[in-house]
């Protein structure tokens, strides 16, 4: 947790240069059409500092005898550990050879220097030289991943409410997975699922588990190909402290801030990443408890008339409702947040219209999950596997607009990540990939029964037995199945310590488990675990 803490409002820079101090970097380059360079600054410590002089960076560049200086700045020691965004406009020098070097020294002063040089170093972040020259071919993937999100609190799948008017634009214009299956019930793995394809007890990055290196990562794919890719996340399980940072050339990792504080950011990413090939990864968190939307939407669904504090606490600790009201009053907060979000959402696609990116950008908006509100005895989410945990949104708008309409047949939120790689016209690294334009086109569609594979894991706490549950869900049946496992070994799996099995046109609600009325043969949906 203090790991966790301390990483709260960092920025990752995938690449940066480094020079001793004192010291210069050099690159001969050639400069193209509408140059600007793109770089960050920054002093990264170690330990505790025992200097105060500032550092200062330099640009310069020369071209046929003449050296200019572009860039000049001192990084104070308030100011460090914490990147600095800069960019030069290089159009004197367009279509000619340059020599720019990159220089980072420590400035004199009377006040005492570092003893030791390796406390201190210099960073010059991501320098990229890019054209702002714009091109057709030069694409934005972008994904949104709202916490918590429910399918049925959403007006396209049919909500009552306005909670989402502006999410249901974007639906008018792309296509509407109306079963769209999450892989778990909870942040880490069910995002590390959407950037590699796989699901959990695959990936390996399972509840508390970071992703292994050897795994194919989308963001790193991306990169490779030449993409700018950005990532601006929310919380703990989807920070540079579980590796999701991995392949990214930025990621900004905040503690809880408002939809609005990440929609800034992702404009400011796009902005810097004209003319540029691009993914842009956007989490919002403010549909997570506690649910505690901006004033001026507190009341929008239901007057407040309880005492929210307690409630709240209510909700965390899956104390039950106390009536009718007080689970209404959850649920009005709940959409008030949703409500936010997708205003802060609507307001980012009316940024991309106005730069002329939404035409011609992939969006893909999800969930992680959804959220409890006491259908089964618990609030919020983790832990079981019914379906308004693992039934999310997810709507694609495709470039050109060209692929309309709803899919009722059943998706996997791992689809995702094949999805990004087709658009990207990049081969899957897994031989049994299906993008999810495939279930909307007519002439490609799926006709294959799906199985979509979930999963969650409890940890191991005093006097009880961690337990892996899995969850293989058709569009008719829903199978669970809870595991012993070793406490230090998810993926051990010892005996079967309960199973259920729900008829989900019957019973949407999962409210009768199948086995506690008959003796069914659970033997064929055993074998699909293996």
């Amino acid at each position: 947790r203090d790991s966790i803490r301390r990483q709260r409002q960092m920025c990752i820079r995938d690449r940066s240069l480094v020079p001793p101090l004192p010291g210069r970097l050099r690159f001969a380059l050639e400069i193209p059409s509408q140059p600007i360079l793109r770089f960050a600054i920054a002093t990264a410590t170690l330990a505790k500092p025992r200097f105060r002089s500032p550092v200062e960076f330099t640009l310069t560049l020369q071209s046929e005898g003449h050296l200019e200086t572009l860039f000049q700045e001192r990084v104070s020691r308030p100011q460090r550990n914490r990147w600095l965004d800069r960019e030069v406009d290089l159009g004197s020098w367009v279509g000619s050879n340059a020599r720019l070097t990159f220089e980072a020294r420590i400035v004199d002063t009377e006040e005492k220097s570092p003893s030791d040089p390796q406390e201190l170093f210099p960073l010059w972040g991501s320098p990229v030289l890019a054209s702002r020259e714009e091109h057709p071919d030069n694409e934005k993937l972008i994904l949104i991943s709202v916490d918590c999100l429910r399918a049925d609190h959403v007006g396209a799948y049919g909500y009552a409410r306005a909670t989402t008017p502006r999410i249901d634009e974007l639906a008018k214009d792309g296509v509407v997975y109306e079963t769209a299956i999450s892989t778990s019930s909870t942040t880490l793995p069910t995002h590390t699922s959407m950037f590699t394809g796989l699901t959990p007890s695959v990936h390996g990055a399972t509840n508390e588990r970071k992703l292994s290196p050897s795994v194919p990562y989308l963001p790193e794919i991306l990169a490779r190909a030449g993409y700018q890719v950005d990532g601006i996340v929310s919380g703990a399980y989807v920070s540079q402290y579980f590796g999701f940072e991995r392949g990214f050339h930025s990621y900004v990792s905040r503690h809880r801030p408002r939809a609005a504080e990440s929609v800034d950011r992702a404009l400011e990413v796009l902005e810097r990443a004209r003319g540029q090939s691009q993914f842009v990864f956007m989490h919002l968190i403010d549909a997570h408890w506690p649910y505690d939307p901006p004033a001026e939407i507190k009341e929008r669904f239901r007057p407040v008339t309880l005492d929210i504090p307690a409630l709240m606490d209510k909700v965390l600790k899956h104390v039950p409702p106390r009536g009718e009201e007080e689970l209404e009053q959850v649920k009005a907060l709940y959409d008030a947040e949703v409500a936010y979000a997708d205003q802060e959402i609507g307001r980012f696609i009316d940024e991309l219209k106005a730069k002329g990116l939404y035409t011609r950008s992939l969006i893909i908006l999800t969930a992680d999950h959804g959220e409890s509100f006491f259908e089964h005895g618990r609030w919020q989410h983790g832990l079981n596997l019914f379906d308004e945990i693992l039934r999310v949104p997810l709507i694609v708008k495709w470039p050109g607009n060209v692929v309309k309409g709803r899919v009722p047949m059943q998706v996997s939120q791992a689809e995702i990540f094949s999805t990004l790689l087709e658009q990207g016209g990049i081969d899957s690294p897994h031989s049994k990939s299906t993008s999810l334009k495939r279930y909307a086109v007519e002439d490609e569609q799926v006709s294959l029964p799906t199985v979509a594979v979930s999963e969650y894991v409890t940890n191991s706490v005093a006097g009880s037995v961690p337990v892996k549950r899995i969850s293989l869900r058709t569009e008719e049946q829903k199978y669970v199945v809870a595991f012993e496992i070793e406490a230090d070994d998810e993926f051990a799996v010892a005996e079967i310590l309960h199973e259920e099995i729900y008829d989900l046109v019957r019973d949407p609600g999962e409210t009768r488990n199948l086995l506690d009325e008959t003796a069914l043969d659970t033997s064929l949906h055993r074998q699909q675990l293996y």
